[in-house]
């Protein structure tokens, strides 16, 4: 993923994405919904119809299409 995410960085860096929650290389899914307090990255790829709840903190993954990641999740 890290180096998938590196190339998406360097070739269309638009596609990441950006805010407070989010740290390094992240990629996300315009349907995916995630809660209040997270802190998603480096080397994150979140799917399709993915639901993260409040206070998650994800590292080095790939979040599969309709998963559910309950609150406050490591």
């Amino acid at each position: 993923i890290g180096l998938h995410l590196s190339y998406v960085q360097k070739t269309a860096p638009q596609a990441l994405a950006k805010g407070e929650s989010f740290v390094g290389n992240v990629l996300v899914s315009p349907s995916a919904k995630i809660g209040q307090g997270c802190k998603i990255g480096p080397d994150v790829t979140i799917g399709a119809n993915v639901v993260i709840e409040d206070g998650v903190r994800l590292s080095k993954c790939c979040i599969m299409d309709n998963s559910v990641i309950k609150s406050n999740a490591w």
